[in-house]
């Protein structure tokens, strides 16, 4: 029987301590924030009784694993937490967010089941006014976020003027299914790896949505059990 959001703490820590890195050639601002959640341990285990995980669609869907909504007041919690920050560090208008979504998600797919844009780093937007928002629900030796640089075109984010020389040079690799079965993790001969975020339960990473990053997996770990797989929250907020 499921219980109600009610019954689960989703409240934030108050008094938030985070560091923020500038990473890579185009110093793209990451934080980290440690101990996000007052009880993330409620928050998996709303997510084990409530939520109905289901495969991504691969054809139109980057992620490579199962993924379900997120709908109560952990979006309220959370946003009300991250406004001073996401103020200070991106300068973003945090008074007219125009959407903000959470789900819970975990990757599952094999490296043989990957499509080849899952074996590449990606992009969330092109757009300048939206992040991404992850937090972390599992343990190590699950691993975190890496961000990359396209080597050809030494672009570490996708902006709309990089658009079409990106694809450009990326579109013929992916057509020959180039990309060989398995997760980018370290990087490949066509995207180097120029920073990763570390994971431990109950630390968010924030990052701008326009840059290349990927999940970093081990195989082995995948599962699509919330007690052993790389279970996370991922939030987008975007203000275009």
């Amino acid at each position: 029987m499921s219980q109600t959001t009610e019954e689960f703490n989703f409240k934030v820590n108050d008094e938030l301590k985070f560091d923020v890195s500038y990473l890579g050639n185009e110093k793209t601002p990451v934080v980290i924030i440690d101990n996000f959640c007052q009880s993330p341990e409620d928050i998996v285990l709303f997510a084990k009784k409530n939520s109905q995980l289901i495969p991504a669609e691969k054809k139109t869907n980057f992620y490579p694993g199962v993924i379900s909504e997120l709908t109560n007041n952990y979006n309220d919690n959370m946003y009300a937490a991250l406004k001073p920050i996401i103020k200070k560090v991106y300068r973003l208008p945090v008074a007219y967010p125009s959407w903000l979504e959470s789900n819970f998600a975990m990757i599952s797919f094999s490296p043989e089941e990957l499509n080849q844009n899952q074996r590449i780093p990606h992009y969330d937007t092109e757009g300048p006014g939206q992040l991404a928002i992850l937090l972390y629900l599992c343990h190590p030796p699950h691993q975190g976020t890496a961000l990359y640089r396209h080597n050809e075109t030494g672009f570490e984010s996708i902006q709309p003027k990089r658009k079409e020389e990106y694809w450009s040079s990326i579109n013929p690799k992916l057509s020959a299914n180039f990309y060989p079965n398995s997760y980018v993790n370290e990087g490949n001969n066509d995207f180097k790896q120029i920073a990763k975020v570390d994971l431990a339960f109950n630390r968010m990473v924030i990052y701008p949505s326009q840059t290349l990053h990927s999940s970093l997996i081990i195989p082995e770990l995948l599962s699509e059990n919330i007690d052993e797989g790389r279970l996370t929250l991922r939030s987008f907020i975007s203000y275009q």
